[in-house]
């Protein structure tokens, strides 16, 4: 196999294979990015079809961060799991114990 020998050529690959990178990167960073937007928006900028939803269109809110962490019961499951108990829960009950168990 040859490789690129004039400058031209390799210049031309260096391109190639940064835009490719670039491309990878972006497409593996937006859900990261969209997860953090949305993290930070109310629930009527989430809904609302005319907003634009790369963008706060609202004020940022924390709202969805105290719906999380306080009015539900993840951090609680979370402290089941960590404590030994909650690791077989409900996944068990609604499959009919899949495994026997």
């Amino acid at each position: 196999m040859r490789y690129a020998t004039t400058p031209a050529k390799r210049w031309g690959t260096r391109i190639g294979h940064f835009l490719i990178l670039a491309a990878f990167v972006a497409f593996t960073a937006f859900p990261f990015y969209w997860m953090l937007i949305t993290t930070f928006k109310s629930t009527l900028d989430l809904v609302n079809t005319k907003n634009n939803p790369f963008l706060f269109n609202a004020p940022p809110t924390l709202e969805n961060l105290q719906v999380l962490f306080f009015q539900n019961a993840i951090p609680a499951m979370g402290l089941e799991y960590l404590a030994g108990r909650g690791d077989r829960g409900g996944y068990y009950a609604v499959a009919g114990g899949a495994r026997g168990l």
